[in-house]
């Protein structure tokens, strides 16, 4: 991708942001965050801890009042209605889910039609491309303008200590996605320190993990 001219930072709002691990890997790449939408409360207490700027919507994609949000956020964005920010989408199924669930994927279309995004970057399970809708769902992005590339990436290749193959479809309105090439790994990992993870559970509290952390 192209930098984005001078003075004009990248922009961005995350979808699914769960306790904001896109959020951090994008604030690292110099993108300011500035919304992020989930539905697990818990996330969102960490997300807010790592990014207090950030507007975090606490709910289902489905119920966003688009029109408000794209007016609320016209500021940050852009000086204007039509902010040129890239969205970044993540999911984290990794078990099947029912058809309802997965249909949620949808809203990334809904969100990059009212924003007007330049780029969208979306991440998911391997195992999404077997979806009954995922061809339907490239298509609707295509016919907003997109140009999609498609991979499948191990963040081990990329300096994190962890073997995660997940899916990358990267989408551009302007120029086809450049392929995304494995670096070699930094000489340094990124120092726990520098994350607030430890949001700690009541013990009469359960998570999706059942571990009392986030």
């Amino acid at each position: 991708m192209n930098p984005p001219a001078k003075n004009r930072p990248i922009r961005a709002i995350v979808l699914f942001s769960g306790a904001g691990g896109s959020s951090w890997g994008a604030h690292k790449a110099g993108i300011e965050i500035v919304a992020a939408i989930d539905l697990w409360a818990l996330a969102g207490e960490t997300h807010k801890a790592n990014f207090p700027q950030t507007e975090f919507i606490h709910g289902r994609l489905e119920d966003v009042d688009l029109a408000a949000l794209v007016k609320r956020l016209a500021r940050l964005i852009s000086s204007s209605p039509r902010p040129n920010a890239p969205a970044t989408v993540q999911q984290k199924a990794t078990k099947p889910r029912c058809e309802q669930s997965k249909d949620t994927a949808f809203e990334v279309v809904r969100f990059a039609k009212a924003f007007k995004c330049r780029w969208l970057v979306i991440e998911n399970v391997v195992g999404m491309r077997r979806w009954s809708r995922y061809a339907e769902f490239k298509k609707a992005l295509t016919e907003l303008g997109y140009k999609l590339r498609e991979q499948v990436l191990n963040a081990a290749a990329f300096g994190v200590a962890q073997s995660r193959r997940r899916l990358f479809l990267v989408a551009d309105r302007n120029q086809e996605p450049e392929e995304v090439k494995p670096e070699s790994a930094p000489s340094e990992m990124l120092p726990n320190r520098e994350l607030k993870w430890a949001l700690q559970v009541d013990a009469s509290e359960e998570t999706e993990t059942g571990k009392g952390y986030a």
